[in-house]
């Protein structure tokens, strides 16, 4: 559990709503770092900070003092004790309150779930959100993606805008006049990330748990909300049980989700079964709008595995968890889930490639 200051206690995302120096200085401590590489991150710039200053004639002295502030109020954490070149990382109690108070408002989601507003799951949530691989999502090289400088990326023939490629991601954007990344919308940044991972989280749970119900004998089964709580840290858990990870389940899994030739095939499949049927026209449409969320691997495949990070993410998050995640946003993705749902129904029905999933799920990983 985060160490946090009575200030972090109270702040949430609404208090930086908004305001771009702040939510950007935020965001460029999401991942633990001194004050210069944070400035650097904001710039991207490798040179020294005096010569990058110098060079690029910036005044810093914005970030300084956003830093400075954000410190005061709780949404930054002194990590060391050292009077020079200290380290901060953002608290995620201002994420976790903002996760809270968005769940409170759109209660109408819980009706199925009405115990989920509990303090276990959100210290729950609060471990895995505080996890270096969630904080992962922050680094330089997937901040700084190719999706800020296409205006459009085609995937399996699909024009699709660079806009809706990773919905969330569109608020940290590059402001080629200044010369650096700004966050323009930071709850959307933050808690869209959440809900689009949240949704893949959720429905690849669910598949989870019903295999593991038929094969109570594999070798991996579903992590729990006890397991988590009993554990030092969400992060310690993943490497602790990666090594039964039925790799070929999920990566299969991820493969008919955003291949087209697979899901296509699939599809046809199932309409020529249940003639008059017309699925494909509706996955076309969700295609269009579809977030991407994982496309990232194909799109800049020498960054870090933006694909295999998710997947991993994904695996650990209990299914009462990733239902708050997934609703934590008043804006959702509807093609991202109706997607999802889509390709669960079809793998109930078939049963060649629920027999396929089965073996998968019994084989160990090596």
């Amino acid at each position: 559990m985060e160490i946090t200051t009575d200030q972090s206690q109270k702040c949430s995302l609404d208090d930086l709503q908004g305001k771009i120096i702040p939510s950007t200085v935020y965001i460029a401590f999401f991942q633990r770092k001194s004050q210069q590489n944070a400035i650097r991150l904001i710039y991207s710039d490798e040179s020294s900070l005096r010569s990058f200053v110098r060079k690029l004639s910036v005044n810093i002295s914005p970030i300084v003092n956003a830093r400075e502030e954000l410190t005061k109020k709780g949404f930054l954490i002194k990590t060391d004790e050292k009077l020079r070149a200290s380290q901060f990382q953002s608290s995620i109690k201002p994420l976790i309150n903002s996760v809270r108070r968005e769940i409170s408002k759109n209660n109408s989601y819980l009706i199925n779930f009405k115990n989920l507003d509990t303090n276990d799951n959100y210290d729950v949530l609060e471990m895995i959100l505080n996890s270096e691989i969630f904080r992962k999502f922050f680094d330089h090289e997937i901040l700084y993606s190719p999706f800020y400088s296409q205006n459009t990326f085609e995937l399996s023939n699909i024009q699709i805008p660079n806009v809706n490629l990773i919905p969330s991601y569109s608020a940290f954007k590059k402001n080629l006049q200044k010369g650096k990344y700004e966050v323009s919308d930071i709850k959307k940044l933050l808690l869209g990330l959440i809900s689009e991972l949240g949704i893949y989280s959720f429905y690849l749970q669910r598949l989870l748990l019903q295999f593991s119900e038929n094969l109570p004998n594999s070798n991996f089964q579903p992590i729990d909300l006890d397991i988590i709580l009993k554990s030092s840290s969400f992060d310690l858990l993943i490497e602790n049980h990666r090594k039964n990870i039925p790799f070929n389940f999920i990566n299969e899994y991820f493969d008919y989700i955003f291949s087209q030739t697979k899901i296509t095939a699939l599809i046809a499949d199932e309409e020529a079964k249940n003639k008059g049927s017309n699925i494909m026209r509706f996955y076309s449409d969700t295609q269009r709008k579809e977030g991407l969320l994982f496309a990232y691997s194909e799109i800049n495949p020498k960054s870090p595995n933006f694909q295999h990070l998710a997947i991993l993410f994904s695996i650990f998050v209990p299914l009462d968890i990733a239902y708050l995640m997934k609703n934590c946003w008043n804006i959702p993705n509807p093609s991202v889930e109706e997607k999802c749902r889509l390709f669960e129904q079809l793998l109930l029905k078939n049963e060649d490639l629920y027999s396929k999933f089965a073996r998968y799920y019994q084989i160990k990983n090596r």
